[in-house]
């Protein structure tokens, strides 16, 4: 490509033939006009850039009844990876090195490549690992996705390991990690219904169907009280039979509750789950659950509510996810 450019005797004449010019090609053009040279176009601006990514559905972790907290899944924290935990899905904005954002659920994760992002429930972003990618394949092969947590729920059963009692013992086995997922299953995907069946309300159903005396957990009667209440039953109790550190959980089923110590998001209870492995996740049932719309930066302003699992790679990963709870209370289901 050629280009006239200037008076090749810079003079300021009145009358111009095609010999008073100097033919520019592309590189000379870009150098008069201050961009550097070289093949690349050197320190001058670079050619568009294309985004190898297609915008993608998001979920988000719960929140407390009236919870502003925006959450993103990776879920993110994405659904049982053990090296980045994630619970949202990702979404759009493409990457120039050829990752891209993948949906934040097993299948999602399952069919990416190492170096592709997703977007976790705090809103950060993750780079996904072959480890990550494995696990999720794993999962994927169980046939346990976080789009379909109604029929399908995380298994915590090594694999190997019977899950039922051999014929002739006794004893009952079956976890209490077992009879919570089944209840979870049978219950199903529950409505958020704002003064009527809110987070304490679905705590107290699982672990009632489970088997529990929703008392013994300080998780009765929702209908008539507040988490407020629930947590302060909990802490006057004589027993005391609770733990604050989600980084000391070992393997087994919770009931949480959790608040900020300075009141502005309301306290929220919900179940938690911890893998033999050392993942993790949250059930519950929230108003901002199940993110449906997201402003320009990301931030979340539209859910359809009601129950949703939040995945960890531990329990503190999951925790972090619930953004503006400061106290945790976790009472392991016996």
């Amino acid at each position: 490509m050629s280009f006239l450019h200037r008076n090749k005797k810079s003079m300021n004449t009145v009358v111009f033939t095609n010999d008073d010019y100097v033919v520019l090609n592309y590189e000379e053009l870009l150098k008069v006009n201050g961009a550097g040279g070289g093949a690349g176009g050197g320190g001058g601006p670079s050619g568009p850039s294309v985004s190898t990514s297609t915008n993608s559905g998001y979920s988000s972790c719960g929140g407390s009844n009236n919870s502003p907290r925006s959450g993103y899944s990776s879920c993110g924290g994405g659904n049982n990876s053990p090296g980045s935990g994630y619970g949202s899905c990702g979404g759009g904005r493409g990457s120039n090195s050829g990752s891209k954002y993948v949906d934040n659920t097993n299948k999602g994760v399952a069919g990416a490549k190492v170096g592709d992002k997703i977007i976790r429930n705090d809103g950060t972003t993750v780079t996904l690992t072959q480890a990550d990618i494995d696990w999720a394949k794993s999962q994927e092969n169980k046939g346990n996705t976080q789009s379909t947590p109604s029929t399908e729920s995380p298994t915590t059963t090594p694999t190997g390991t019977p899950s039922s009692t051999p014929t002739g013992t006794p004893t009952n086995t079956t976890s209490a990690t077992d009879k919570v997922e089944q209840a979870i299953k049978d219950i199903g995907k529950k409505e958020y219904v704002k003064g009527g069946y809110m987070c304490d309300n679905y705590v107290e159903d699982v672990i009632t169907k489970a088997g529990y005396n929703a008392k013994d957990y300080y998780v009765d009667n929702p209908s008539g009280k507040y988490v407020d209440d629930h947590i302060s039953e909990l802490k006057s109790s004589k027993t005391k039979n609770y733990t604050t550190d989600a980084s000391k959980l070992g393997a087994g089923t919770y009931v949480v509750f959790m608040s900020d110590k300075e009141g502005y998001v309301g306290s929220h209870a919900s179940i938690l789950v911890v893998n033999p492995t050392g993942t993790a996740y949250m059930r519950d049932n929230s108003s901002r659950n199940n993110v449906t719309e997201r402003d320009a930066n990301g931030k979340a302003i539209k859910w359809d509510g009601g129950t949703e699992y939040t995945y960890g790679k531990n329990a503190s990963d999951v925790c972090s996810q619930y953004i503006g709870y400061d106290n945790f209370y976790f009472q392991k289901l016996k």
